[in-house]
């Protein structure tokens, strides 16, 4: 999954320079390291169900 995510975004960037990407999702169990290097920057950094962050957002117009 994080092949393919990256593989998109990649598109999309080279297709589209300028583009803000924004990636959404409940990813309790996806291994976002790759994704968060990209770089891609994780915005929810507090628990989002118990003590786990499930709920994962991932952007470079973080600034916004």
């Amino acid at each position: 999954m994080v092949h393919h995510i990256i593989t998109a975004v990649d598109r999309i960037i080279s297709q589209h320079p300028h583009a803000g990407v924004v990636i959404v999702g409940d990813v309790n169990t996806l291994d976002d390291q790759s994704i968060r290097s990209y770089p891609l920057k994780q915005l929810v950094h507090v628990p989002t169900r118990g003590q786990a962050t499930l709920d994962k957002i991932y952007t470079n117009i973080a600034n916004w």
